[in-house]
């Protein structure tokens, strides 16, 4: 079976082979997922967010992009490291399938890149200051500058998705979401597995993977999409909280 010689272990009865009906991918709609990244607004790692559902990273993949690995000029991130939990601990790895891919980001996220790096500049000054910063140029690095362990993402969403009253999901699932929205679009195949860092399945695709310039459109969509979701998600609240403020007036 390890050889490949063979598909299954004969030895094993057949009732045991029987595989489990395979689920169905969870993934959030624009309007739920609107309404997270409107939670996470707030937050230091809201950027975050947003580049796991515009470009499908993985929670790895988020905590172990440096400053190197963004181009502002460009809009282009290079995935070049992982984050792995190691028994417990943060380690730095190589990406899935030690493959280093390079995809873009939406423009429109070039200002809150610029300003996340401001904020990250604050911080790391501070913590050198009081000698508990450890600096590893990570863009989304732990509260001493170490990496992050990519559970610490997990136990974030979920804190999220409580606030904002959205089913439970994993960081996992955003990926998931990521992909249903550009197949929604109508994205072609190689183009969503270029941007999620998905194996060829043809000899074609393995000599002629995607260039950024076919990706980005596609990336521009989702966050355009997305964008105008979080706008709608604004406003609702806004109008919320002006009526129950005219009721508590005419109350008083």
């Amino acid at each position: 079976v390890k050889r490949r010689y063979i598909t299954f272990n004969p030895v094993i009865k057949p009732e045991r082979r029987k595989r489990a009906k395979q689920k169905e991918p969870e993934r959030l709609s624009a309007p739920m997922t609107a309404v997270l990244l409107h939670v996470a607004d707030e937050t230091f790692y809201a950027l975050a967010w947003w580049l796991i559902v515009c470009c499908g990273l993985r929670a790895g993949e988020v905590c172990g992009l440096r400053r190197s690995d963004i181009d502002l000029d460009r809009a282009v991130l290079t995935i070049a490291q992982e984050v792995t939990d190691l028994r417990g601990r943060a380690h730095q790895d190589l990406p899935k399938g030690d493959k280093v891919r390079v995809i873009p980001f939406p423009r429109a996220l070039t200002p809150p890149i610029t300003a996340h790096f401001k904020v990250l500049t604050q911080r790391a000054a501070r913590g050198v200051r009081a000698q508990t910063w450890q600096e590893h140029q990570l863009v989304f690095p732990g509260r001493s500058g170490k990496p992050m362990n990519p559970t610490s993402l997990r136990h974030m969403l979920k804190r999220l998705t409580d606030q904002a009253a959205l089913p439970p999901i994993v960081t996992h699932n955003l990926r998931h979401t990521c992909g249903g929205l550009l197949h929604g679009l109508g994205a072609p195949e190689n183009i969503i597995g270029g941007l999620l860092g998905h194996g060829p399945r043809t000899i074609t695709g393995h000599y002629a993977p995607p260039e950024v310039d076919t990706i980005r459109p596609w990336v521009e969509q989702v966050y355009r999409l997305l964008a105008g979701e979080v706008e709608k998600t604004r406003a609702e609240k806004m109008a919320t909280l002006a009526s129950n403020l005219s009721k508590l007036k005419k109350v008083s």
